[in-house]
């Protein structure tokens, strides 16, 4: 490939990026995704840089109202609650997700019957935290998309 043949290709794709940006914007990712053959394409083509995490949280939210209940439950994903702390006979971890926050449960000695809850928004959460739900839900979205 010759350098004009290069940079027309890479015009072309940058030209393809705005316009599934631009359409995000209109429509939501979810339904942009169906443009291109699914989320996972989707993901492929922006690339993990467009993932941003205000991106990460609009997306986990659009996936959330898809479900019937409007929550997911880590263990509809086939995953384990993601744990937050667990040290001086406290365990906290995030079980469930709602569309504007995380369900935080707090587990003193470990016993279920004195268990706390409270509910954080996904905007206090750290990058870390955000990045495993983020995976989470793509993976639960990606193995259940039609």
């Amino acid at each position: 490939m010759n350098l004009q043949e290069h940079i027309r290709k890479v015009l072309r794709e940058e030209k393809l990026n705005q316009y599934l940006i631009n359409q995000i914007k209109d429509n939501g990712i979810l339904d942009t995704s169906r443009l291109v053959g699914g989320l996972k394409e989707l993901i492929y083509l922006l690339g993990e840089e467009y993932f941003t995490d205000d991106i990460k949280i609009k997306l986990i939210k659009e996936i959330v109202l898809t479900t019937e209940e409007e929550y997911i439950t880590f263990l509809d994903m086939n995953e384990n609650p993601l744990v937050l702390t667990d040290e001086d006979d406290l365990l906290t971890q995030i079980e469930m997700l709602y569309p504007h926050d995380v369900a935080v449960f707090y587990y003193y000695g470990y016993d279920e019957e004195s268990a706390d809850e409270a509910y954080i928004n996904y905007d206090i959460l750290t990058s870390r935290v955000l990045k495993d739900i983020f995976n989470m839900v793509i993976n639960y979205y990606i193995k259940n998309e039609m």
